[in-house]
Parts: structure tokens; C-alpha cells; sequence
């Protein structure tokens, strides 16, 4: 196992002044899990808050952090998941009033919504705040999650339907928030002034993966082996396939796949006598992660689709991991051949190939995981994320 770089060290925070600014944030999904979306909000917060400005977070869902937060809002929704639910329109039509009623008394400057049903979520309350200034946190697409689960199909009339409500909800934004380069392109594309577009990478702090920096969970190195990781969702178009048909193609290299089983994937792992070559561990708190990835060789990101950068690859690279990725949009915006390689997404061969090829190049190796923490340093250091949000709030340096 390598360890951390000697040469790196931590940024120091850039002097970006918020101060005095009211944000009301309105979170409608489960703020206190440990996924993607989540964790950028709780990390949009807490860049906020630490550039000067007072936030009030509009949420619902079980495990609300109990910190500095103001966190109000339906709290009975103890099973709730990320995504689409038959349960979530009503929690949606309670937050409005909830938003509404806090946005009413704390009169806020900004009114920070995620995902498009925040977005429409602000639109109503700013009848109420008129002066509050709308900026859209474009986590991803309202017909894409429609299509992801299974709601409306992507040759359809109702995917074009939520297609257009869903541009015509943008366009009333008085900023947009894109998650990537291809994310804010696509806005362009779709109509939205390339001014009122400021890319925020979805990054958590990249000195929270510092590498080597041990948290809880951790695995037990073998002998003469390569260890590679996955991190995330278990389900069909993030790879998962790909990567045990992978354990069979190649040799010295031990998959680990951090999530939670699902998809029947544990019972094909036994059933291809894979069990000693693929390991699954049930998800843990957030912050076990860096110590599960400081054990790591090699992490993988094989999904088929997606223009969004998976939140899993930020917290790859700042591990200092080389990262095996699939050619799709939000992966090669930030991956390379200089911190990891490249594939065509469900090329189970080209990723084998490139796996033993990774592995069986120590040096390479070495190089690639200080060009990956350096890389995460410069994207999703403190400076960078302050930056690109007081550009959205209308702050400045």
C-alpha cells in the first residue's frame, strides 16, 4: 500500500465575504444521508456559512445533523430515500409551506434551492420574499429521474412534457448552479444566458480524504495484491456487472464494493466462486469512508451514462486514488490518463486490461495517485468551491 505524498499540503482558505448575507436553503430530499446530493448541499452550507453569511436549511428525513444547523420541516420521514417516491410530492407540498412560513419571518437575500423540485419550491415562496434572489443548484435532470425510475419513458410524450416544465422552471432562476462543465453547457444549450451559469464542482472538502488519514472502517491488506474499490449505489447502470464479470479477468486484484447489496449481486458472486475476490460492505457513516479508500489501490467509476460528475470520483481523487472510469461526460471531465484511465462504458475486456495494466506498473501507480490529490486539491479545494458559490449568491472577494 502507498501513502500519502510527502510533498502536498492543505489549502488555506481564500478571505471571500458573505457577511451579512440571509440564505434560506430548501432541501427537499433526505438531508442527512450519506449521498451525493445530500452532501453537497450540507457542504454548500457549510462554505457559507464559513464565508460570513446566516443559513437556515429547509429539509426533511431522518437523521437531521443536530449541529449549528436550523433545520426545519417534516421530520416523520424516517424510511425516506434519495429519488423519486410515491410519498415525496406530499413532503414537498409541506416543505412549500414550511419555506413560505420561515422565508415570510427571516425575509431572506437568497433562496438556495436543489434539485428541480426546490426550484419550484422557491418560485412559490418568493410570492412571499420578493426580494429574494433565486439561485438553482442543477444537481441533475427532472426527465432523466422520471426515466431512472421508470416513471416515463425517454421515447415518450411525458418525457418531453417534463422536458419542457422543466426549462421553462429554469429560465426563472436568477442563477444556476451546474455541477459540471457538460451540465452547464447542457443549460446553455437549452436556452439559459451563459452569465447566470456558474459551474460548482460537487466535491466534498478534499483534505477531509487527505491520503493516508484513517477514519473507522478499514481494510485488511493481503499479501502481493491490488486493491480496488467502488463506492456508492449498487445498481445495474453504475457498472456493478461490469465489475464483477472484471474479478474474472483478472488476477492479483481484490474488488471491494463499499454500498448497500442489492440486485441480487451477492448471490451471482457466490455463484461464480468469486466470494474470495469480491467483497461487499454494507454502508457506514460518512465519514468511515476515507478510511475504507486509504487502504485502496485503484478506485472505479465503470457507469454506462450520466452528465453529471458521480460525487464518488471528487472523493476518489482526493484520496490520492488513480480512477478507472468509464468514457462518459461527467468522468472524463476530470478523469485522464494522468490520475487513472479511461474505458468505453459495459467494455468489460477494456476494463480488466486496463486494471492489470494499472496494477502491474508500481510507479505509475505512485504518479497517478499524487496527480489525482493534487487535481482534487485544485478543483474542490476551499478556494475554488468559495469562489464559484459567492459568484452565485452575487458575493465577491
Amino acid at each position: 500500500m502507498t501513502t500519502a505524498p510527502a510533498s502536498l499540503s492543505t489549502p488555506m482558505s481564500a478571505p471571500f465575504e458573505l457577511a451579512g448575507l440571509k440564505v434560506l436553503v430548501i432541501a427537499p430530499f433526505p438531508y442527512g444521508i450519506d449521498r451525493g446530493t445530500p452532501i453537497r448541499a450540507r457542504r454548500g452550507v457549510d462554505l457559507a456559512r464559513r464565508a460570513g453569511a446566516t443559513v437556515t436549511v429547509v429539509t426533511y428525513g431522518a437523521d437531521l445533523p443536530a449541529d449549528a444547523f436550523v433545520v426545519r420541516g417534516f421530520r416523520r420521514a424516517r424510511s425516506m430515500r434519495q429519488g423519486f417516491s410515491k410519498e415525496k410530492p406530499v413532503l414537498d407540498l409541506i416543505l412549500t409551506f414550511d419555506a413560505i412560513r420561515i422565508a415570510r419571518r427571516l425575509r431572506p437575500d437568497v433562496l438556495h434551492a436543489h434539485v428541480h423540485e426546490g426550484l419550484a419550491i422557491a418560485l412559490v415562496t418568493r410570492l412571499f420574499a420578493r426580494n429574494s434572489r433565486i439561485v438553482y443548484d442543477a444537481h441533475g435532470t427532472l426527465a432523466d429521474e422520471l426515466v431512472l425510475a421508470n416513471v416515463v419513458s425517454r421515447d415518450g410524450m411525458r418525457y418531453r412534457l417534463a422536458r419542457r416544465v422543466e426549462r421553462w422552471l429554469v429560465r426563472r432562476a436568477d442563477s444556476i448552479v451546474a455541477q459540471s462543465r457538460h451540465r452547464a453547457d447542457d443549460l446553455v444549450s437549452d436556452g439559459v444566458r451563459p452569465e447566470r451559469v456558474v459551474v460548482l464542482p460537487d466535491g466534498p472538502e478534499a483534505t477531509f480524504f487527505e491520503v493516508g488519514r484513517s477514519r473507522g472502517i478499514e481494510l485488511v491488506p493481503r499479501a502481493n495484491e491490488i486493491v480496488a474499490v467502488y463506492t456508492g449505489s449498487l445498481e445495474t447502470y453504475q457498472g456493478i456487472d461490469d465489475i464483477i464479470a472484471t474479478a474474472e479477468l483478472t488476477t492479483g486484484i481484490r474488488f471491494v464494493l463499499f454500498g448497500e447489496p442489492g440486485g441480487g449481486y451477492m448471490a451471482r458472486i457466490r455463484a461464480y466462486g468469486l466470494s474470495d475476490r469480491v467483497e461487499v460492505i454494507d454502508p457506514a457513516p460518512f465519514a468511515a469512508l476515507p478510511g475504507l479508500l486509504s487502504r485502496a489501490d485503484i478506485a472505479l467509476a465503470p457507469r454506462h451514462y450520466g452528465g453529471n460528475i458521480p460525487g464518488k470520483v471528487p472523493a476518489y481523487l482526493a484520496a490520492g486514488l488513480p480512477v478507472v472510469g468509464t468514457d462518459v461526460e461527467g468522468i472524463r471531465e476530470i478523469v485522464d490518463d494522468s490520475v487513472g484511465a479511461i474505458v468505453p462504458p459495459g467494455d468489460v475486456p477494456a476494463l480488466a486490461a486496463a486494471l492489470q495494466r494499472l496494477a502491474g506498473d508500481p510507479a505509475g501507480l505512485r504518479n497517478r495517485r499524487t496527480n489525482a490529490y493534487e487535481r482534487a486539491l485544485r478543483m474542490y479545494g476551499e478556494p475554488a468551491m468559495l469562489s464559484a458559490l459567492c459568484a452565485a449568491y452575487g458575493g465577491g472577494a
